[in-house]
């Protein structure tokens, strides 16, 4: 039996493992809170010595001091913003003496005191203390948009909110004083404009994102009420006008940088709020609790949702960083986007859009992938890509790794298991170990995790190889060359040919204003002809790249120049035939080991299928994990053992069916009856 102590040590030991102090585990600021306001705005509460409230003191507080009972001038002071009653604080100590006098102030300084110096360094003067404390003491505590359990406040309108409303909804994105879109509707000196809620921004970077740090304190006014007063509440026309820049010029390729920038702004009237803050009796404070991998939880539930998930993880990467690979590519996401919501969370769901190869594009029912004949340039066939999205790999990998511990430069040599078939330890090259219940090899195509589960007989795991050369490089191109690719699809697109070659071309990154300074991925894979001499094309660039540039010379214009415009000593890589695995049942010695990704499913790339299965690899994983009646290594078992099912028919249908996509890309008298011409970007019908 255990006493109280022992429970509540236990229950510390739980929520040590899955909580974490605010939603983003990054290095830059989420919110005020991430910012040092302890150095920037000190408080002087209990430093200095000051006489009971009833007592005289020689210098008074001010005229009405003379006139009216403490009660009174309790009720006046109040009515006052935090920074008037800061300001009225420092007058004397008699001034201080009174406001100390506010039980009110007294238990927002001794439970919340950077909820004041968040209030003081933004100058947030639009609502009262007597408001202050009753949005704090309202309950439930929800979001003031959506009804979630909101642990932060927004000191603009002293509303609560939850991040996920923060991140997604526009009405909590503050506009600018100086913002071209409240200029085109206001003078500086409008009256109008004292009058709407505001906050002052404290200088730093908020955000993980590309976005500029804020350099300077500026001003930023309510949305909700600049609609109202200059726009009658239409969102649309004022968004219409914060894409424009200074002097009425639409932004182009920078939009995205701005679009950044604006969200950003949303943070900077953030800070965290007690979910529970008594004025009435001792003045006890209760915080939310961040789930690691979730939301947002009073300590009761969070307590039970974590013996309810009960889940560690540690990703272990063979890399040395995130950037040590020379190569960076992107990656489509084509039908697994409502899958991809399952395995994200929402605050990380909100910023998937920032990671993509162009951060203004923005999803749509009618998005389409073209294919042309790269020898006529006809297009052949607007492939349906409803909702297509395409990810810089870096920037995603940034982005899905927030909240996880991630142990870099541990590369896997061996895998062994516990006599008692309860545990499994993974181990790597530089002699460290880690052991856990269940380990998911997801290493790529070249398994050693699959190599473990098919050790009795090696070859089944062996990769197979199809006589296809494949090359691929990121790229500038020249900025007529550029123009010219893009006027055909914002994103991408792909070209078929006689010849037996396909083409695809895709946007990468478009920061710049430049479209000579615009990156682009290629990839041309192709039959090589008997006698090529694919050694000398893997070890020489040069020749590489002449090999290609003779290849793409009968394409028409621009598929034929992005090739030429290639610089010499671009980075190229080069592979003389394309490996797959048809993946196979394997033994997951008792639910201890299993496989996702590439290592479960290795796929050509010819149909762009190989995100969309890993993540409907970790959705249908985690999916079965939650779903455990019970944490024991046989409910494991049975977790994983629906996972794998699902997995093995899946693997081997798309690997085999896109496997048939590549030999029918590459014969121009199959190429019109391929999956791809077919189905398009689709997941295949028979397997949904």
């Amino acid at each position: 039996m255990t006493t109280p102590t022992e429970r509540n040590l236990r229950d510390d030991e739980i929520i040590s493992q899955h909580a974490r102090s605010s939603p983003y585990d990054v290095s830059v600021c989420g919110t005020l809170d991430d910012l040092d306001l302890r150095a920037q705005c000190p408080l002087d509460n209990g430093r200095h010595f000051t006489r009971p409230s009833g007592t005289t003191l020689q210098a008074p507080a001010g005229v009405l001091e003379h006139w009216l009972p403490l009660e009174l001038i309790h009720l006046i002071l109040v009515k006052l913003d935090i920074p008037s009653l800061t300001t009225f604080r420092r007058v004397n100590r008699r001034a201080m003496a009174l406001v100390n006098s506010l039980h009110q102030y007294q238990v927002l300084i001794t439970h919340t005191p950077n909820m004041i110096r968040a209030i003081l360094s933004v100058n947030a003067t639009s609502f009262s203390l007597r408001t202050l404390c009753a949005t704090l003491a309202r309950s439930p505590p929800n979001c003031e948009s959506c009804g979630c359990l909101a642990g932060y406040l927004y000191l603009i309108t002293c509303h609560r909110l939850c991040r996920l409303c923060i991140s997604r909804k526009h009405i909590y994105r503050p506009v600018k004083l100086g913002d071209p879109a409240l200029i085109t509707v206001a003078a500086a000196d409008d009256p109008r404009l004292k009058k709407i809620p505001q906050v002052l921004t404290v200088p730093g970077k908020y955000l993980f994102s590309p976005a500029q740090p804020l350099q300077e304190r500026t001003p930023v006014l309510d949305r909700r009420a600049v609609l109202e007063i200059f726009f009658d509440g239409n969102e649309e026309r004022l968004q219409e006008l914060e894409s424009l820049g200074t002097g009425g010029v639409a932004i182009s390729q920078n939009w995205w940088k701005f679009a950044l920038a604006r969200m950003m702004l949303s943070h900077v009237a953030l800070v965290s709020a007690p979910v529970s803050l008594d004025f009435a009796g001792e003045g006890k404070a209760e915080w939310a609790m961040y789930c690691k991998s979730c939301m947002a939880y009073r300590r009761k539930k969070f307590l039970k949702h974590c013996k309810e998930a009960g889940i560690s993880v540690t990703i272990f990467e063979q890399a040395e960083s995130l950037t040590s690979r020379p190569r960076d590519w992107n990656l489509g996401i084509y039908w697994a986007q409502t899958r991809i919501e399952e395995c994200l969370t929402p605050e990380l769901n909100a910023l998937v859009n920032t990671v993509q190869t162009d951060p203004a594009y923005r999803r749509h029912e009618e998005s389409v992938l073209p294919v042309y004949n790269g020898a006529t340039g006809e297009l052949l066939k607007d492939l349906p890509a409803p909702h297509a999205i395409r990810l810089k790999r870096r920037a995603w990998l940034n982005l899905i790794r927030t909240g996880l511990d991630v142990r870099y430069s541990k590369k896997l040599t061996s895998v062994t298991l516990s006599p008692d078939s309860a545990k499994v330890t993974a181990h790597f090259t530089d002699a460290t170990t880690s052991t856990g219940t269940l380990l998911i090899g997801a290493d790529g195509a070249h398994s050693i995790t699959r190599s473990f589960l098919f050790q009795s007989d090696p070859s089944s795991a062996a990769l197979q190889h199809h006589p296809i050369s494949s090359f691929a490089t990121l790229t500038t191109l020249f900025p007529a060359t550029a123009r010219a690719v893009r006027s055909l699809h914002r994103q991408f697109y792909i070209t078929l040919d006689p010849s037996g070659m396909f083409n695809f071309i895709s946007l990468h990154d478009c920061e710049s204003e430049d479209p000579g300074e615009w990156v682009w991925m290629l990839v041309l894979s192709w039959k090589p002809k008997e006698g090529e001499e694919t050694g000398k094309l893997a070890e020489d660039s040069g020749l590489l790249l002449e090999r290609v540039r003779e290849l793409t010379g009968e394409l028409v214009y621009p598929f034929d120049k992005v090739y030429r415009d290639i610089k010499p000593g671009t980075k190229t890589w080069y592979s003389s035939s394309l490996g797959y695995w048809p993946t196979k049942e394997w033994d997951s010695r008792g639910g201890r080991v299993s496989l996702a990704g590439d290592a479960a499913h290795v796929q050509t790339f010819h149909r762009g299928q190989g995100l969309g299965n890993a993540i409907a690899d970790v959705a249908e994983l985690q999916t079965h994990i939650r779903a455990m009646q019970a944490h024991t290594q046989e409910e494991l078992a049975k977790a994983v053992g629906k996972y794998e099912r699902e997995v093995w028919k899946r693997g081997r249908d798309v690997v085999m069916q896109n496997l048939q996509n590549t030999v029918e890309v590459h014969d121009w008298e199959t190429v019109l009856q391929s999956s791809l011409v077919r189905e398009g970007l689709q997941r295949d019908r028979e397997l949904e």
